[in-house]
């Protein structure tokens, strides 16, 4: 199996959550899905069809809505109480440099958008510093997972994460996107080897890249690491997943589909009238 095969779960709702994403995103995007959203009438050319597309108004709701909510959820801003001595630590717990607060808005959006969102925590290497950070990711990049039972209780024991990386292009000027995989497993290394026994937390990053013969595409194994916590391994995988009602892996109803689609039906009904009137 593929290292990006992805979860039944998943499946069945990237569609929904490819709406929403669009919706949200306002007018540009929606019309640039073309016939996704606004079918081509009978008898109309491409000339015709981009007439209709153009006179068509998709009205911002689910945009204003989210905005609107997350307004008043934040109205005041969040008190956080932060144990003694541990300042510090929460102080430098950020996400892409961004504060607390802002960090806790992006997760309140994405859960009142698509009812998914996940943040793992991870240590990186600043010169001799080890520094601990919490890394954001959306619905559509939590790409597979597993639960186990240890002791009758649920435990996340795989996790597929897809990255998106800006690298420099071969002339040091121009970026390029990258696509790299995170897998988050419970297990151990035995000779050079993963194996699913045992209850050590194994982090291995892949990297989606060209084949030599410029044909296709190879996922290559980059690294694999152990993290640790004051030299032990972890026993458990720290990723928090968020959801509109609970923490678990159990994808849930998006809180926004159902304006999302009332959205996308009024824009159909714009294009029909503005076509009548035209």
């Amino acid at each position: 199996m593929p290292v990006n095969d992805t979860h039944s779960e998943y499946d069945k709702f990237t569609g929904k959550w490819k709406r929403i994403r669009d919706c949200v995103a306002g007018s540009d995007e929606v019309k640039a899905a073309g016939e996704e959203y606004l079918p081509k009438p009978k008898g109309h050319d491409t000339d015709d069809y981009k007439g209709y597309k153009t006179r068509a108004e998709f009205y911002p709701a689910s945009t204003r809505t989210v905005d609107g909510l997350l307004g008043a959820i934040f109205r005041k801003e969040p008190n956080v109480t932060v144990p003694d001595k541990q300042e510090d630590f929460v102080e430098r717990l950020k996400v892409r440099g961004t504060d607390f607060t802002t960090f806790a808005k992006n997760v309140t959006r994405e859960i009142l958008m698509m009812g998914r969102y996940g943040v793992l925590a991870d240590v990186a290497s600043v010169g001799d510093d080890r520094v601990p950070f919490a890394a954001g990711y959306k619905a559509e990049n939590i790409l597979n997972w597993r639960l186990s039972y240890v002791d009758r209780e649920p435990v996340l024991s795989l996790l597929v994460l897809r990255e998106i990386v800006a690298q420099p292009a071969e002339d040091g000027y121009a970026t390029k996107d990258v696509e790299q995989y995170r897998v988050c497993q419970l297990g151990q290394i035995a000779e050079g080897k993963f194996s699913d026994k045992g209850a050590i937390y194994v982090q291995t990053l892949y990297e989606k890249q060209e084949s030599k013969d410029g044909k296709g595409e190879n996922i290559v194994e980059i690294s694999q690491t152990i993290p640790t916590r004051r030299g032990e391994a972890l026993d458990k995988i720290p990723f928090t997943f968020f959801g509109p009602t609970d923490l678990t892996p159990d994808v849930e109803k998006p809180p926004l589909l159902d304006l999302g689609d009332t959205n996308l039906s009024h824009y159909r009904t714009s294009g029909e009238l503005e076509e009548g009137a035209y």
